[in-house]
């Protein structure tokens, strides 16, 4: 099948959608292309992604593994990720959107204070133990040598 079958198809699909839900898929393929493109352009991390050791998941599963990923390169960093939220911030007349955004706020500041911390211990490895790629990989120039 053709890029343009696939285009004409997915057309045709919307165009039988009821027009309020078609103009919400748009706006949300838009949303998701815009958001893939900004990720395109950041540096790549400087660790793998978390693994959840031991064999645990769910809500047994409170220490994540974040491994350096260099080849060969044992460093691992293990974050507690069991953190508790602390109180929501609404206004004197909450909605429930009010309470949903509180949340979705509170999990992003959450989540960036991670990624800073993690990403501090991530680039002090790479500084001593990989300066060579430290610029190369993060962008950050290599300390100048001694």
């Amino acid at each position: 099948m053709s890029e343009q079958d696939t285009v004409d198809r997915i057309n045709a699909l919307l165009a039988e959608m009821p027009q309020e839900v078609a103009s919400h898929l748009v706006q949300r393929w838009h949303q998701d292309a815009a958001r893939m493109a900004a990720q395109a352009d950041e540096a790549p991390p400087l660790m793998r992604g978390p693994e959840f050791p031991w064999g645990l998941k769910g809500f047994n599963a409170q220490t994540a593994r974040f491994a350096c990923r260099q080849p060969g390169c044992t460093m691992v960093h293990l974050e507690f990720m069991d953190e508790l939220p602390g109180p929501l911030r609404l206004p004197a007349n909450f909605t429930a959107e009010d309470v949903s955004a509180a949340i979705s706020a509170q999990a992003s500041e959450r989540h960036q204070a991670r990624l800073d911390r993690l990403t501090a211990v991530f680039r002090e490895h790479y500084r001593t133990e990989h300066p060579e790629l430290l610029e190369e990989i993060h962008g950050t120039p290599a300390p100048a040598e001694c």
